[in-house]
């Protein structure tokens, strides 16, 4: 299956259905795709999801927003927060620079109002989280290393906090290619952070408070020259498995650290070329299944899975 008219799906279990992001880009339509990739307004794009049942049937089609044609960046950014009590957070850039956030029902067929998030533009890349009752998104706002990543909560009805409550994460330290871990009763940070001896960048796990203090001291993960970042994380619970990326390379692999920063399983390989990697860092997505980790990413031409234990 070819994916010429949706820019990405994501898929994970909502209460016993499949939640299904897609995005239209409002061209011809073609036969060959299923009869919900459907003919928009020339010029307009509709970002929607599908709910599926575990047998696989369509439970309908919801309509999250309307988007400016010029909306290249939500096939990067758009992105699921899951919970285990209710329904996830959605997260996008709308094409204009701004983030905005809705909550899903918990049977996948609606959607609150969408907000838009109190974050400055130039976001460079987006996670987001449930935690403790809340959701929390992290962004890096600003260009190359002169970004700070800044965190804002948000309520499970969909409200958003003030400008005044959004917080700057680890305030003086290089934090490129940020993620956040989920599954976790506790805010877990992945990201690149600079050697401040002047060597080589490496791989940083770090546990935040709401605050977006540091909550715990920095772990650097074991240096490999096949990752230079992490492209997700996952909570086993005190322990953290990282989905380590290189997207130059297309290798992917991941890596399992425990409670007190030791290393339980060390970097293994997931997968490597000819398949390759696609390019932007929400791209390669990352679930825990049981004892397992599922591993999804996507070609030019193929969508891949992976369960290895980790």
């Amino acid at each position: 299956m070819q994916f010429t008219f949706i820019y990405q799906v994501e898929f994970f279990r909502l209460l016993g259905n499949i939640l299904v992001k897609m995005f239209n880009r409002g061209k011809k339509r073609n036969n060959k795709f299923p009869s919900f990739i459907e003919n928009i307004i020339p010029g307009n794009q509709e970002l929607f999801i599908h709910t599926l049942d575990a047998t696989g049937k369509d439970l309908g089609r919801t309509t999250v927003e309307m988007v400016p044609s010029n909306a290249e960046s939500i096939s990067e950014s758009a992105l699921f927060a899951a919970r285990g009590d209710g329904g996830p957070l959605m997260v996008w850039l709308n094409g204009r620079g701004t983030l905005h956030a809705a909550v899903v029902a918990a049977d996948g067929r609606s959607v609150t109002t969408p907000r838009v998030l109190p974050l400055e533009a130039d976001i460079t890349n987006t996670s987001a989280v449930y935690m403790g009752g809340a959701f929390y998104v992290a962004a890096v706002v600003g260009n190359g290393l002169s970004g700070s990543l800044r965190m804002v909560r948000i309520e499970t009805d969909g409200t958003v906090g003030a400008a005044s409550t959004v917080v700057d994460v680890l305030p003086g330290v290089t934090t490129n290619d940020a993620t956040l871990a989920s599954g976790a009763d506790d805010l877990r940070l992945v990201y690149v952070g600079q050697a401040v001896d002047g060597g080589p960048a490496g791989i940083v796990l770090q546990k935040i408070a709401a605050t977006g203090a540091s909550a715990s001291s920095p772990v650097t993960l074991p240096a490999t020259p096949e990752y230079d970042h992490a492209c997700g994380a996952v909570a086993f619970g005190a322990d953290t498995v990282v989905l380590l990326c290189d997207g130059g390379e297309g290798a992917l692999g991941a890596v399992r650290v425990g409670a007190n920063g030791q290393i339980v399983t060390p970097p293994f390989r997931i997968m490597g070329l000819p398949t390759g990697l696609a390019g932007h860092i929400t791209e390669q997505k990352l679930a825990r299944v049981g004892s397992d980790i599922v591993s999804a990413w996507y070609t030019d031409s193929q969508i891949r899975l992976a369960r290895v234990t980790p």
